[in-house]
This record gives C-alpha cells, sequence and structure tokens, in this order.
C-alpha cells in the first residue's frame, strides 16, 4: 500500500485518554504513525472547547464551532419519579424516541416498566422479528417481549446484525421507542424525534461531563427529517464546561503508558519517557520490535511472559510447543499465563482470575453453537434468568471470543516463539486456534457477514445450501449471486438477506 497523501479521523476527542477507554493508546498509535507519514489530515469530532497541545508542534489550526443541523428544544424535568416521568413522556409522544440509560440493567429495567404501564406501539414487522429472535437466540428473551410492544433495548453486547435490525426498525418507524446505553454515543444514527435523558452516568461512573451529555443530547432531530429535536431531561445538567482534548503521543504525560511510549521513534521520546523505558532498552530477553508487534500490550507485562518461560523453558516448552488446537491440559496453561502475565493479574469485563478464564474459554470451546452456551450458562448459574444467561454468554463471546481472548494469545503466540527459537527450541504455532476462536469456530463468511448486519444464522443457512468462500471478496461477491428465496429461508431471513446484498 503506497504511503496516504491525506486522512481524516472522526470523532477525535477519542485520542484523550480521560474518556476512561483502554482503546485510546491504539487510536494515538494509528494517528501518530498515520502523522508521521507526511499526510495531510483533517480531524473533526463534537462539543471539544481546545486542544492542549500547541498548534505549531503539529501544523496545524484549530476551528471551534457552535454549528447543529438542528435545533434543539431541552425542557428540564426533575421533579418526580424519574420512571414516573418517562411513562408520562413516552405516553405524550407520537414520533419515534430514543431514551438513554446508563446500563443494560438500567434500560431492560426502563423497558419493562414502560410495558407494564401499556406503553406500547406494536408492528407486525417488529413482531417478526420476535418471533425470529425466540427460534434462533431463546425463547424466553426478554426482549423478544419487548418488541411485541414497539420497545427495543440497545446496548454493547447485541449481536452486531441484532442492533442493526433494532436500529432498522426504529428508523422505519416499525418500532417506537428505543431504549440504549452509550452505544447511542458511539455515532449511532437514528430518526429520532424526541431524546429522553433517564440517568446521569455511564455504568456506575461519575455523573457525566457537559461533552457527554451534548453528544447524547445532539441525537435528538435528524437534518431534512426535522427541523426541531426534542429532549427531556431527568436529571440536573452537568456543569457548562467542555473538554479539552490531549495528544498523549506528542505530550507525553506521565502516565502516559508504555506501550504507547514504545510506538514512538525514539527521537520522538521525552527525556522522562525514555528514563521510563530504560530498563527495556537494556535487557536481552525479549526484543523490543516483538515488543512493538503486540500492539497495546503493556511492555512489563510481556517481558514478564518472557522472563517466566526462559527460566523455565523444560516445563514451559511442553506446554506450549503444540499447533492446532491445544488439549485442556495446555489451554489451562495459556489461560494462566495470560492472566497471571499479560493482564497483570487483574480481572476485567466480567473475568475474575485465571481459573475462570480457563472455563469459560473451555465452554466456549466443547460447546461451540449459542444454545449449548446458553444452557451451561444457567448449568453454571442456577439462579438466574433465560435472559440473564443469554445476554451474559453474548457480552462474553463479543469481549472475549472475538476481541479479548484471540488479541492475548497472538501476543503469547510471538513471545513464546521468540523465546523458543533463541534457546534453539521449535516453536508453537497458535494462528489456527486463535482464528478458529474469533470467529467463533464457525465459517469465515458468518462473522464478515455479521458485520454487514446479517445474523450469522442466516449465513449459515445460505453456506449450507451454495458455500460463499474463505476470501472476503470471494464472500461477498458469492452472496450477492445467491438466490436467497429458494433455499428455504424464512421470510423474514429472506427479507435480511436481500437488506444485506442490497447495501454491500
Amino acid at each position: 500500500m503506497p504511503p496516504p497523501e491525506f486522512f481524516v479521523l472522526d470523532e477525535f476527542y477519542k485520542l484523550s485518554p480521560n474518556r476512561g477507554d483502554d482503546r485510546t493508546f491504539v487510536l494515538n498509535e494509528a494517528f501518530y504513525k498515520l502523522f508521521k507519514s507526511g499526510a495531510q489530515f483533517f480531524l473533526i469530532g463534537p462539543n471539544v472547547q481546545d486542544i492542549t497541545i500547541d498548534e505549531d508542534a503539529l501544523k496545524f489550526r484549530f476551528f471551534r464551532t457552535d454549528f447543529a443541523t438542528v435545533a434543539t428544544e431541552v425542557r428540564l424535568i426533575t421533579q418526580g419519579d424519574e420512571t414516573e416521568n418517562a411513562i408520562n413522556i413516552c405516553k405524550a409522544v407520537d414520533e419515534p424516541t430514543l431514551i438513554y440509560c446508563k446500563s443494560p440493567k438500567s434500560a431492560y429495567a426502563l423497558a419493562q416498566a414502560l410495558f407494564n404501564a401499556g406503553v406500547a406501539a406494536p408492528s407486525e414487522s417488529a413482531s417478526e422479528f420476535a418471533d425470529w429472535l425466540r427460534s434462533n437466540y431463546h425463547p424466553e428473551w426478554v426482549l423478544a417481549d419487548l418488541l411485541n410492544a414497539g420497545i427495543a433495548v440497545h446496548h454493547g453486547a447485541l449481536p452486531r446484525s441484532v442492533a442493526y435490525h433494532l436500529l432498522r426498525k426504529f428508523n422505519d418507524k416499525e418500532v417506537k421507542f428505543l431504549i440504549c446505553t452509550s452505544t447511542i454515543i458511539e455515532g449511532v444514527n437514528t430518526s429520532a424525534k424526541n431524546v429522553i435523558i433517564f440517568d446521569k452516568r455511564i455504568g456506575n461512573q461519575k455523573p457525566f461531563d457537559l461533552f457527554t451529555f451534548n453528544n447524547i443530547k445532539g441525537r435528538a432531530g435528524r437534518m431534512r427529517k426535522h427541523y426541531v429535536g426534542h429532549v427531556f431531561v431527568l436529571n440536573p445538567e452537568p456543569q457548562p464546561e467542555l473538554p479539552l482534548v490531549d495528544f498523549p503521543a506528542f505530550t507525553q504525560p506521565n502516565d502516559a503508558p508504555e506501550s504507547l511510549l514504545i510506538q514512538l521513534e525514539k527521537h520522538d521520546l521525552s527525556g522522562h519517557s525514555l528514563e521510563k523505558l530504560k530498563y527495556l532498552y537494556n535487557q536481552d530477553i525479549l526484543p523490543m520490535e516483538v515488543m512493538r508487534s503486540n500492539s497495546g500490550m503493556e511492555p512489563g507485562h510481556q517481558l514478564s511472559l518472557a522472563t517466566a518461560l526462559a527460566s523455565n523453558i523444560d516445563k514451559y516448552h511442553y506446554d506450549l510447543c503444540w499447533s492446532g488446537f491445544p488439549s485442556m491440559t495446555q489451554l489451562h496453561t495459556i489461560c494462566s499465563l495470560i492472566f497471571v502475565h499479560l493482564m497483570g493479574g487483574k480481572g476485567r469485563d466480567g473475568i475474575g482470575n485465571e481459573n475462570h478464564l480457563y472455563m469459560k474459554i473451555k465452554t466456549l470451546v466443547q460447546n461451540k453453537t449459542l444454545s449449548a452456551l446458553v444452557e451451561a450458562e444457567l448449568d453454571y448459574q442456577k439462579d438466574i434468568s433465560p435472559t440473564e444467561a443469554l445476554e451474559t454468554v453474548l457480552k462474553f463471546v463479543r469481549q472475549w471470543g472475538e476481541f479479548h481472548f484471540p488479541r492475548y494469545l497472538a501476543a503469547l503466540d510471538n513471545i513464546q516463539r521468540s523465546v523458543f527459537e533463541k534457546a534453539g527450541r521449535k516453536p508453537g504455532d497458535y494462528s489456527v486456534f486463535g482464528a478458529s476462536v474469533k470467529r467463533l469456530f464457525m465459517p469465515l463468511a458468518a462473522t464478515v457477514l455479521e458485520e454487514y448486519g446479517l445474523p450469522f444464522q442466516v449465513t449459515l443457512r445460505i453456506e449450507k445450501a451454495s458455500p460463499l468462500g474463505d476470501e472476503v471478496d470471494e464472500i461477498l461477491a458469492n452472496l450477492r449471486k445467491a438466490d436467497v428465496s429458494s433455499i428455504g429461508l424464512d421470510p423474514i431471513e429472506v427479507e435480511m438477506a436481500n437488506d444485506t446484498i442490497s447495501n454491500l
């Protein structure tokens, strides 16, 4: 690929580390590399007060504007019970209404309150989709019952295709109420005339700032559809202070992670940053290029892992010198090394310790269908509902199956390869297993087309009738040519497939 001449970074405020998102530093690494290419660039984003770096340092100019494509009318309603206020608003409005809640639990609680209060706007299309969800995910999924009343819940753990079709139903006015978590801030474009800001936090964090408030508020109204968007705020507004955006790859504050600093050219490092990295440059256990190849991984954690392998090489070579798929003993070793070293011994995203990680990955390996995973979760947690079990599984699959575990496994693969080859030992090769986990043990077409809004269940039925291929371009080309109406799909599945094809 030739070097870029021009690039655009939307929502550039995500470069600033004060947003509480660990993907920030990977984005900074990408921006740094693009900047070093010498390409011109255009950074855009809403609700930014200023930047913390001198404009001349990056040779750019910052322009702030308050322009909005749709006027918003804000009504502050802080007297009385929030749930009752939300119910009364929903009973009074006629147009599609987006409701922000702090978490999936809060969203489902409010959705159930609306349902119980008789706030409903049923449609045949939404009911058909609800029936499909029951058949393909779980017959007792509460989301399906809510859809029958024209109420949808949208959050980050939902399968991408389900989230896509919920938004589609909402934009087509087949669902009247869409209750969202912070996914509403992540570029979700809807035709909502009204927005209700029900909660004032994201998860259990402190009350959100004006930046987040304005981002949610800005979802009311859509250009060329509405002249005015209506915003109902059920808690006091935050203090009127917009954020400053930092560029940590260039400012290199004291708390800049080493995983970002090692990606910078040595002559771009400050004296303080060079001092922080001195211990990495002065060791010979794990080459810097290996640590850099594991983007986003703390180099200290990587070095800890390499040191452990090198100090007990006979034991670990026996456990790690495999290719294809691991035994359960080998899988346990992998999970232990990942948790203790690469994760720094700290839990994250629902995983509390090394044995917990092993159990969850083992369950995924042994129960490759979604229904089997849900049944396993219900067996493990006897006191939870089918909806809780399903959404626990969906969250784990989304966060760990598709992202965290393959990423950690790839880093472990690179590190063991370096250590064992240096010792004259044959390394393992985890690429096949990592790719299989990332695809959730399904054909590539299923995970590729899930990104395009086609549920994997539908793709598997199409694939059974007519193989779609093993390369992305081939999969898309073969789907375009597929006669989806003649292979036994349900009418709603034909509609989904044709919708995907029309958007390719």
